[in-house]
């Protein structure tokens, strides 16, 4: 029963990790698309779009 537990909460703690990750890079990219730019802390980062050349 404990391991059983512990692999629950393992697999619990990694899909929250996944989803923290995934959640994180949409929301920069969203900022970074309608207001140029994100800050982390007192820090200011502007974006700039990469057009593909393939198009």
């Amino acid at each position: 029963m404990i391991i059983a537990e512990f692999a629950y909460q393992a697999v619990a703690l990694l899909l929250a990790h996944y989803i923290g990750w995934a959640r994180a890079h949409y929301t920069v990219a969203d900022e970074c698309e309608r207001l140029g730019g994100f800050y982390v802390g007192s820090k200011t980062f502007r974006c700039v779009k990469v057009e593909d050349s393939k198009e």
